[in-house]
């Protein structure tokens, strides 16, 4: 299988593109990145309130919660 040569035109469109830092990202991966961004923020802001009941439950803590009408569920 033979390699074509690079044309003069084709190399200088490639070094041109090269200086404006390649081929540009596809939309769908910028909508991706945008709410990859979004949902890490989100998950960060709740963490702590995430966390800590799960530490509790690991080390056997129970929570007792009263029903409306009284009753208590652990």
């Amino acid at each position: 299988m033979e390699k074509k040569p690079i044309s003069q035109k084709q190399l200088e469109a490639n070094r041109k593109n090269a200086l404006l830092g390649g081929r540009p990202v596809a939309t769908p991966t910028l909508v991706h990145q945008e709410f990859r961004k979004a949902l890490t923020a989100r998950i960060q802001n709740d963490l702590k309130s995430w966390i800590e009941p799960i530490e509790d439950l690991a080390k056997g803590h129970f929570v007792e919660v009263k029903t409306a009408d009284g009753q208590v569920k652990v």
